[in-house]
């Protein structure tokens, strides 16, 4: 039956794609997204060559992708996020077309390479081992490669597998374990993984300075991995910030006034830790998943940006649990 609905979605595409496309989206339409986000697809175009730049929103997606109708439903619900729905997009998107998918938060540098449109499979591989389920050799937010590639093939199988017998997420980074189980099973998905070239820089560095005023826009690698949410400093001293500087590049104005504050930065961490708190003692989860996840997934929540040894055993048997919870959905891949 999976594999029908699956067939269904292929045959229901309503446009034709003839190249490799760049493919990123903002459900409210890209004139109501945030300066932030306006400057990356700005940035897109400015360095896509000859490949075109489709922003997907709300009022086009289905001229791209016509997917199962629980998901749909769910996703109409607010069972299914719109941030996990735009998950399964991108996946189906590259699944049916390849291409290259950046998140509407993704700014570009410098001209994208050729090379990146004709691999298999492409991902952001960082040498910078961390706690999670991905260890930095894939990126969810970053990926590309050629249409029905099996790694997008098997990932939109399991994510309909996943969201036809679920309600709930088991995880937010659903899709991470699902590509750990597919890296993991299957050797031509293992392969093409390890034929991805290590990233040259650090995705993640253009936002820890957006609010400095020492860095310019070139001093980053290609792609930069930026957050919408975070308030930045317009103003230091007359000099320009880093955010400004990407604003002025893209001829994007930011009349927010939004002012950098540490406080804001600590009152987030707070709802956060009393958000985690509140799913820990949820008594259909822990009915559903069990105390381990429940239990191993508050201190890995808790401690996540540690580093020290107990970080890693609380993330590692939290994950194990996850990913032994999640085997009923992978059978023999």
């Amino acid at each position: 039956m999976l594999f029908l609905e699956l067939n269904m979605v292929k045959n229901n595409m309503k446009k034709e794609i003839t190249q490799s496309v760049i493919w990123t989206m903002w459900w409210q339409g890209e004139s109501n997204a945030p300066p932030t986000v306006k400057a990356c697809i700005h940035s897109m175009r400015k360095n896509s060559g000859n490949h075109p730049v489709i922003v997907l929103d709300q009022s086009n997606y289905k001229k791209y992708v016509a997917l199962p109708q629980y998901i749909e439903k769910k996703r109409e619900k607010g069972v299914i996020s719109l941030t996990h729905f735009s998950d399964i997009i991108r996946i189906n998107l590259l699944n049916t077309y390849g291409g290259l998918w950046l998140d509407s938060t993704i700014y570009v540098n410098r001209q994208i390479s050729e090379e990146v449109f004709e691999k298999k499979f492409y991902t952001v591989k960082m040498n910078m081992p961390n706690k999670g389920v991905s260890n930095n050799q894939w990126c969810g937010f970053l990926l590309g490669g050629t249409a029905h590639n099996v790694i997008f093939e098997k990932q939109a199988e399991l994510l309909c597998r996943y969201w036809k017998n679920e309600d709930e997420l088991v995880d937010y980074l659903l899709i991470d374990y699902f590509f750990y189980i597919i890296f993991n099973e299957i050797k031509q998905a293992n392969r093409e993984l390890d034929e991805v070239t290590e990233y040259a820089g650090n995705v993640l560095k253009m936002q820890e300075k957006m609010a400095e005023t020492t860095y310019e826009v070139s001093d980053f690698p290609i792609f930069s991995k930026l957050n919408w949410k975070s308030s930045v400093e317009l103003s230091n001293n007359r000099k320009l910030t880093l955010y400004q500087k990407i604003l002025l590049d893209s001829g994007i104005v930011d009349d927010s006034q939004e002012v950098y504050c540490k406080d804001k930065k600590y009152k987030r961490k707070i709802k956060s830790a009393l958000r985690h708190f509140r799913k820990f003692i949820d008594k259909k989860r822990i009915k559903k998943y069990g105390f381990g996840i429940q239990f191993y997934g508050l201190a890995n929540d808790l401690l996540r940006t540690s580093n020290g040894k107990c970080a890693y055993f609380f993330a590692k048997q939290y994950q194990n649990l996850v990913l032994k919870y999640l085997g009923r959905y992978c059978g023999a891949l």
